[in-house]
């Protein structure tokens, strides 16, 4: 309801506080404005009487987070994690606050590994995952993850141009080299046709 929201000054004024569901809701819609003191205002109280609410607490990590109140958000996402320790969005959460902030990328890489199946089609996910390779200087998987990342968004054209990037490096082995070869080909070959040249190499047919 608050994604499809347009007037958020408008809903805030007609929402009331008479509900937990209204004050979490009051708190998404601040949220949405990026108003984050406001969004702390209301999610402070009913996060310290529902502490083990997932929804809750990672609003208020996540507005911790906007804040730069890093350790304060992970407290707040560890203390969740512990209570639901196989929840991926919590997993989630923690490894892309610790990404975006180039911390602690070997813990990261953990938690999104484990649950790469569930989020192998999340375009949030593979960009993600493709930075976390980055910042570790493994261009190799940053491409693999990235390329992939591209096709999810029906950019063919730029999941080559990573591809084919990645490949004249001289930061990848011989092997690499050939996996990636074999992964371009297939995204060629997977997808519609692209303009083909006149001259010089075609994709498949």
């Amino acid at each position: 309801e608050v994604e499809s929201t347009s007037d958020i000054n408008n809903s805030l004024k007609k929402l009331s506080r008479d509900s937990l569901l209204n004050l979490y809701k009051r708190s998404l819609l601040y949220f949405k404005k990026s108003d984050y003191k406001n969004v702390e205002r209301e999610i402070v109280p009913i996060y310290n009487s529902n502490p083990n609410n997932l929804y809750i607490a990672i609003l208020y990590a996540q507005t911790l987070t906007e804040q730069n109140n890093l350790d304060e958000a992970l407290v707040v996402l560890n203390k969740i994690k512990n209570i639901y320790p196989h929840n991926s969005i919590i997993s989630f959460t923690i490894a892309e606050i610790l990404i975006e902030n180039n911390i602690n990328l070997n813990y990261a890489e953990k938690l999104m590994i484990k649950h790469e199946k569930n989020y192998k089609l999340n375009p949030n996910f593979l960009r993600l995952i493709s930075k976390l390779y980055t910042l570790q200087n493994n261009m190799y998987k940053s491409s693999v993850f990235l390329s992939d990342y591209y096709v999810l968004l029906n950019n063919i054209d730029l999941a080559i141009e990573v591809l084919n990037n990645t490949i004249r490096s001289s930061k990848i082995n011989n092997t690499q080299k050939k996996i990636l070869l074999t992964k371009k080909e297939r995204i060629i070959c997977e997808n519609p046709r692209r303009l083909q040249p006149l001259y010089g190499e075609k994709d498949c047919y």
